[in-house]
């Protein structure tokens, strides 16, 4: 095996998902999106349930959807989307919180640092999007959603590739990934930030 073989087999084992002409993805609002990712959490019932009582949820869980997409891969082994890898984190956490509690602020709350915890993992690889022929690195924490990617009809392919760093979890990693979905109230809620005054 040559070197140039070599190199393309270790580049093919880092990319964890390739989507070439994505403006022709059949991809919904963000509200069709969410029912989809529901679906494929088999939460449907406790979402409904969850974001009636919760509206400021299920506002943030479409932020979510938009910044993600179900095409952003999750990094671990269960080989499901980011997205619904969030959402049943979420689910999980904040209907244990309320069985063993009864209270709904604490349930929205689990439900938020769930999330959170699970979305810092986002982190793990880089997107990029081929445009003109180039590529270019995608930027998640300086704005643009990637359901908005896919839609661009300049996107010619967007491809997921794992970040040879080692990832560590940390709270400024966390904060900064949540910011982009959850409100300042809604962090604080989780114990993300902390209260003034």
């Amino acid at each position: 095996m040559n070197v140039k073989e070599k190199m393309s087999y270790v580049i093919d084992k880092r990319i964890l998902l390739n989507l070439k002409t994505p403006s022709k993805l059949d991809l919904g609002t963000p509200a069709v999106e969410l029912h989809k990712a529901v679906a494929y959490a088999k939460r449907h019932a406790y979402a409904q349930d969850l974001f009636a009582r919760w509206p400021n949820l299920r506002e943030a869980t479409l932020r979510l959807t938009a910044f993600l997409s179900l095409y952003w891969p999750d990094t671990t082994p269960n080989n499901t989307s980011l997205l619904v890898s969030c959402l049943v984190a979420g689910f999980d956490k904040s209907e244990q919180a309320f069985l063993q509690t009864g209270d709904d602020l604490y349930q929205q709350g689990e439900y938020i640092k769930a999330i959170s915890e699970r979305l810092v993992l986002l982190l793990e690889c880089t997107l990029m999007v081929r445009r003109n022929g180039c590529w270019q690195v995608h930027q998640p924490s300086m704005g643009g959603n990637v359901d908005e990617l896919i839609r661009d009809k300049s996107s010619e392919e967007l491809s997921w590739v794992r970040n040879d760093n080692e990832f560590r979890e940390d709270a400024k990693a966390i904060l900064m990934c949540a910011s982009r979905v959850f409100s300042p109230d809604e962090l604080r809620i989780a114990g993300l930030i902390g209260f003034n005054g």
